[in-house]
């Protein structure tokens, strides 16, 4: 049995039955009150917790040496003044929980399956979390692994597909020459896509004037690859939503990886570009990801929710956003995300949406796989049941693949 993130100690709050998952959003990673651990069904008599350390050190500099009665409770483990003690797995290792120089407790429970563990230290564990559930089926789950670490399945993350159409986005980035772009935009007028698929490309704001005069083919539509957060002025180098509305561009794709990482947009910036783009008329491909840090260390579906909070309060009308989940560690590096690992994000993605947005615009909504995308593995991804689409980047500057890809979903029902 193993945990995936650890839980905070805290003392027991004032609620009238604290043992129970009642939903709420708590933005700490956990919150819990524990007492007097219990004995787990079927254990030996002389069963206690095992205690493994004491925080005589900052981590790495010292060994833990045990101290604490196997029946601790919270007030003893939290001196005034003391760090946070954490409840951790006991495969976990310190450098994956604490920052450097913090100390912390690591209790070994010794339950051995998710029976007893919900028996018993269920009742002794308040769990806030955005996804509350039962800590059976938490622990019941089925592993998946994410490079270094295993853990189980997020819980109440269901295959719950969108109803929208097959979205495909071929974002051109920063290339392209004057005949690149002619020989591209050649390609793709001579290309066959489903008229059930939505096709939309995003060259650079240079080019954009010239593929909206030369693109001929009516399955394509355009967008632009970002645009400034206000109204124009005084903002060298911006382009504004208003520029973009005026040339009959009807997307724009924001908040991507690259411009969170190499023009510092956070999440507040990229939140305040999605209200302005949307109050323009102006539709808007919303990206989301994370980095391979954040993955191994088992934070991603924190940071997927800490980058979708400032979507959600930026939106009135969802069925003028697509969300574009990319791994950041996959976009231009070859490495692609499993079908399988591309399908549990997206479901999570779902699963926080139909609790925030409600039901039926959390279904109806696409959502996006996003890094790496290609002619060779497009098929694949799109038989997951909560890929709605693709935003493809290298390989949209090749017309040829990229039709290919945006036939995926024709393909995938042909090998079926």
């Amino acid at each position: 049995m193993t945990f995936s993130r650890p839980a905070r100690l805290r003392e027991p709050r004032s609620s009238p039955n604290p043992t129970m998952c009642d939903g709420s959003i708590d933005r700490s990673v956990v919150s819990c009150a524990i007492g007097p651990l219990p004995r787990p069904a079927n254990s030996p008599s002389n069963w206690s917790p095992t205690w493994a350390g004491q925080p005589s050190a900052p981590l790495g500099r010292g060994p833990f040496r045990p101290t604490m009665p196997p029946h601790a409770t919270s007030r003893h483990l939290t001196p005034p003044h003391a760090a946070q003690p954490l409840l951790t797995p006991p495969h976990a290792t310190s450098r994956h929980l604490t920052p450097p120089h913090a100390t912390l407790w690591i209790i070994e429970l010794g339950l051995t399956d998710a029976a007893s563990f919900s028996s018993g230290i269920a009742r002794h564990l308040h769990f806030r979390t955005m996804q509350a559930t039962t800590l059976s089926a938490a622990l019941s789950g089925p592993s998946v692994s994410f490079g270094r670490q295993t853990r189980p399945n997020r819980p109440n993350v269901t295959a719950m597909a969108g109803h929208g159409r097959f979205f495909v986005g071929g974002n051109w980035k920063c290339n392209g020459t004057t005949e690149s772009v002619a020989k591209l935009v050649k390609d793709l007028n001579a290309g066959s896509v489903p008229s059930e698929v939505d096709v939309v490309i995003a060259p650079t704001f240079m080019h954009l004037e010239t593929v909206k005069q030369t693109l001929t083919n009516t399955s394509y539509k355009l967008s632009a690859q970002n645009c400034w957060t206000g109204k124009g002025g005084a903002f060298t180098g911006e382009i504004s939503a208003e520029m973009i509305k005026d040339m009959d561009i009807p997307w724009v794709i924001l908040g991507h990886s690259e411009r969170r990482s190499l023009c510092g947009e956070t999440e507040e910036v990229v939140g305040t570009k999605i209200r302005y783009a949307l109050e323009q008329g102006l539709k808007v491909i919303a990206c989301i990801g994370e980095t391979l840090e954040e993955r191994e260390s088992g934070e991603m579906f924190n940071v997927l929710d800490k980058q979708l909070i400032p979507i959600q309060n930026a939106v009135d009308d969802w069925s003028n956003v697509v969300i574009a989940y990319e791994p950041v560690w996959a976009i231009g590096t070859g490495v692609v995300a499993t079908p399988e690992q591309a399908d549990e994000a997206h479901a999570f993605v779902r699963k926080w949406l139909e609790e925030h947005i409600g039901q039926a615009n959390a279904a109806n909504l696409r959502i996006l796989y996003g890094g790496s995308v290609n002619d060779g593995n497009c098929v694949e991804l799109s038989k997951k049941p909560n890929v709605d689409g693709f935003l493809v980047g290298g390989a949209s500057l090749n017309g040829e693949t990229f039709v290919t890809i945006c036939n995926a979903p024709k393909n995938a029902a042909q090998t079926a």
